[in-house]
């Protein structure tokens, strides 16, 4: 971003909401100007990277009463126009920075996760991300607070490099990494209210601190009424030209008060534009209410769709931006994956079969019982004692034990496996599955016939081999085993794997697929005749549950 042209942009676009406001002497004035200055960030921001100009559109723009400048659902971006025009007064810049980080949240997913993670390690893993690609887009954050963050930025850089990721970052804070320095990170990189996302409100953390590992009370907060006048203060100071030194050391200490308005201050959006525009004055009775769970999924399937276009657009007709976002490629790989569903997965290796149970779809109650009151003991129709069900049989497991997978993770994947096909009656009575380990070589086969014999072998895992990482021997001994007959209708293999090994060249004459527990695969080098899922520490713990 070049910083000269971009400031006098700001300086004249600044000069024209000055002259532009003392046409507008109302009770919008505030929220009119607050306008203003969010189409300037906006303009400034796409005129530098046109591949968000899509993604910017996504965002309804409302007026609030909120503890932070800014609030986000993923649909709707709330406004506190008194905060926001606070800081834009004491920093003399449009919150471009401010404005990309909300816009990241959304192009990356974050707000649309489980209820089950750790809202204030995700929010604060969202946050850490979300600057580390501000900083690739628009460049360090000007003052003590872009130097703070660089600092931060460069410790997370030097423990996990190009591996730097959402979920990555998320799993090492749930896990109590950085504990000593956490608390302090939390109000450098914090931007916008998280308390509409979905992970917040399911905890009952709603609108609070805490919900986003935020302090009730930040170094210099004033009390209710002190930031009450602070912000009235400020609004004055915005809107007239010549401010005083005293109104500039008033929008600091309103700034740093975010979190302790009063309840008389609360307001609510009102309905307004995409495009942005003064709606009128927010409503004092209501404030900003969590999206329904429609609307959340509408609102996803909008931020996929412009993640992936967007990827696309970096790669193609951006290419050359592209290629000083590294960062931001490698995070739209891995945090625009598409969830799947593991129960659905895996049915995908289920066959055809006539299994012996009551059939209830067969049952025909009527005749049955107009049987038994005309002949006593007599039904007429007797239920069909089969019905055709699709469960897996003939099926291949390969677990990769090299020296890159941990035991824990395959127990967690076995366990996850074995509750899903349990509780859904994935398996047929008799059955005849394969568990394969292999490394560069097969190191063990633990034939399973019933699911019996499964949660025995699952109790009791033992790994085999620890090497060098090659695909190709699982896929020549599985060939093996059906030239000798041990399949009967083999229907498909999953390989388990963190991906880094050397692909058969050849399409198997069944279904395949590897599951992959480490985003780092590199799905590009997976044969397209094989499936590929993602599936993470935290999707396990999850799945196992049903």
């Amino acid at each position: 971003m070049a910083q000269a042209s971009t400031t006098s942009k700001i300086c004249c676009c600044r000069g024209a909401i000055r002259m532009d406001e003392t046409t507008h002497p109302n009770e919008d004035r505030a929220w009119q100007l607050a306008v203003k200055v969010i189409d300037l960030a906006r303009g400034l921001i796409v005129s530098d990277n046109p591949f968000l100009s899509s993604s910017i559109g996504l965002l309804e723009v409302k007026p609030a009463q909120l503890d932070d400048a800014f609030a986000c659902d993923g649909k709707t971006l709330y406004v506190d126009a008194g905060r926001m025009l606070a800081a834009f007064s004491q920093q003399r810049e449009a919150p471009v920075h401010d404005f990309t980080h909300v816009l990241l949240h959304g192009i990356l997913l974050h707000p649309f996760v489980s209820s089950d993670v750790d809202a204030a390690a995700w929010n604060l893993a969202c946050d850490l991300m979300a600057e580390s690609l501000v900083t690739e887009i628009a460049g360090q954050r000007p003052g003590e607070r872009g130097t703070k963050i660089a600092t931060i930025l460069k410790q997370l850089d030097a423990d996990y490099g190009t591996k730097l990721t959402t979920e990555r970052l998320y799993r090492a804070l749930r896990d109590g990494a950085y504990a000593d320095v956490r608390q302090q990170w939390v109000p450098v990189v914090h931007v916008d209210d998280h308390g509409l996302w979905p992970s917040s409100q399911q905890q009952g953390t709603a609108g609070q601190g805490g919900a986003q590992g935020k302090p009730d009370t930040e170094p210099g907060a004033q009390s209710a009424a002190t930031s009450s006048q602070a912000s009235e203060a400020q609004s004055q100071q915005a809107q007239e030209t010549g401010a005083s030194d005293a109104q500039k050391e008033s929008s600091s200490s309103a700034d740093g008060s975010r979190g302790n308005s009063s309840a008389a201050e609360e307001t609510n959006p009102t309905e307004g534009e995409a495009t942005g525009e003064a709606t009128g004055t927010p409503s004092d009775e209501q404030r900003p209410k969590p999206l329904t769970d429609a609307q959340l999924q509408q609102a996803e399937e909008a931020w996929s769709r412009a993640s992936k276009s967007m990827r696309v657009d970096l790669e193609t007709l951006s290419r050359n931006r592209g290629a000083g976002l590294g960062k931001l490629v490698r995070e739209l790989e891995v945090g625009a994956h598409e969830s799947v569903d593991y129960r659905e997965f895996l049915r995908q290796f289920a066959v055809e079969h006539e299994d012996m149970r009551l059939s209830d779809d067969e049952f025909d109650y009527v005749f049955y019982t107009y049987g038994l009151e005309l002949y006593g003991n007599m039904p007429l129709i007797e239920p069909l004692e089969y019905r055709s069900e699709k469960r897996i049989r003939d099926f291949a497991v390969v677990i990769d034990t090299s020296s890159s997978v941990s035991a824990k993770v395959v127990q967690e994947f076995v366990d996850a496996t074995f509750d899903v096909l349990s509780s859904e009656g994935g398996f047929f009575s008799q059955t005849n599955i394969h568990i394969i380990q292999a490394d560069a070589r097969v190191q063990s086969d633990a034939k399973i016939t019933c699911m019996a014999d499964l949660d025995r072998w699952r109790r009791n895992i033992k790994l085999y081999g620890f090497g060098g990482t090659d695909f190709r021997p699982a896929f020549r001994y599985v060939q093996e085993l059906r030239q000798a007959g041990e399949f009967d209708d083999l229907q498909g293999l999953v390989y388990f794997t963190d991906g880094w090994g050397i692909y058969p060249d050849r399409m198997p004459p069944y279904k395949c697929a590897f599951v992959f527990y480490d985003e780092d695969h590199r799905p590009e080098l997976v044969p397209p005749w094989a499936l590929q899922v993602v599936l993470h520490p935290g999707e396990f713990e999850s799945l196992s549950v049903y």
